[in-house]
């Protein structure tokens, strides 16, 4: 168990379902906090476990569609995954991969139909590699 916190940056792009409005792509930011927990096996150098993570995030953007103001708003997002790697002394390289899921907040205001809010939960994956280390042996 434990605590993980960060910043994200990247770009978004959203498109009605009945496709009259795309917002093209725009720049999303922010902090996230949260925390994490697993279980890990090891036998012999191998390692493998599950581990998930559950964030509370401030990343967003905005951008203006045709004199429209929109913004999308990521909540909170969450993982869970599988882990494989190999010991190598205090050195722990490993892969990882599972679902993510994460809740978005749109916002659209128009003249015609005033402030416009959705909200909805994502999916997707997550997969990485990571380096664990230790500063000394138990």
């Amino acid at each position: 168990m434990g605590a993980n916190g960060g910043g994200s940056l990247g770009i978004s792009e959203h498109q009605f379902t009945d496709l009259s409005v795309d917002t093209g792509t725009f720049r999303v930011d922010g902090g996230l906090f949260g925390a994490t927990f697993g279980l890990n096996y090891q036998a012999g150098n191998w390692v493998w476990g599950v581990e998930g993570d559950v964030d509370w995030t401030s990343i967003r953007g905005s951008q203006n569609v045709g004199g429209v103001p929109f913004s999308a708003d990521l909540q909170w997002l969450s993982t869970y995954r599988a882990r494989l790697g190999y010991a190598f002394d205090r050195f722990f390289p490993y892969v990882t991969v599972g679902p993510a899921f994460g809740g978005l907040t749109t916002h659209a205001s128009t003249p015609a139909t005033g402030l416009v809010t959705g909200h909805e939960t994502r999916s997707g994956w997550a997969v990485g590699t990571g380096l664990d280390t230790a500063s000394a042996k138990i």
